[in-house]
């Protein structure tokens, strides 16, 4: 089943390389040319499915993978307990997927958009977005984004990136004590 639906997203969301998608999201799955590429958290894996033959790929890498984004023929994959994002070279139906290398981006990333040379990481516990020279494999730049940042989406058409957050500040909640959320302005306001 797992690989039908695999499949099925390829089908419907693989785009001819001559047009690719002007927008793509940090997600678990990412629907490519020739290729759909899936993290598996809980076997520490890439899983990637080649539509046209159906062959179903696994490179075990560790490091609890939970979101992949392709740029061109690399992958990458945000390692949530190695507070890092691995890149993958794709050797095709033949070779495969081959890590290339790793990048410290801090803890809990999760979010990631990529584009050729580059790519965006959504490090949600370091409340920031950090941006990777993938050629390079280091940093560039890291942008601060309060209230965790999780979720990216990158229009390269209007060259936009755009950062959702788990907690838009002053939403109320379990333990949301910080100085600045509404819990403590409200027990300040009480008293």
């Amino acid at each position: 089943m797992l690989v039908r639906t695999l499949l099925l997203s390829a089908s419907l969301g693989c785009r001819s390389a001559a047009d690719p998608a002007p927008v793509s999201a940090s997600s678990g799955l990412v629907a490519a040319p020739h290729r759909v590429v899936v993290a598996d958290p809980d076997e520490g894996e890439i899983v990637t499915v080649r539509p046209t033959t159906g062959a179903v790929e696994r490179l075990a890498i560790g490091g609890e993978p939970t979101r992949v984004a392709v740029a061109g023929e690399l992958v990458l994959a945000t390692l949530r307990t190695e507070r890092a994002v691995v890149v993958l070279a794709d050797d095709g139906p033949v070779g495969g997927l081959r890590e290339v290398g790793r990048v410290a981006v801090g803890p809990e990333p999760v979010g990631i958009v990529a584009v050729p040379g580059r790519a965006w990481v959504a490090v949600s516990l370091a409340d920031e977005v950090v941006e990777i020279d993938v050629d390079a494999g280091e940093v560039l730049r890291r942008f601060e984004v309060p209230g965790e940042p999780r979720w990216l989406v990158l229009d390269e058409r209007a060259g936009q990136l755009r950062v959702a957050s788990a907690r838009a500040g002053n939403v109320i909640g379990g333990g949301d004590w910080a100085e600045d959320r509404l819990i403590p302005d409200i027990v300040r306001g009480a008293t």
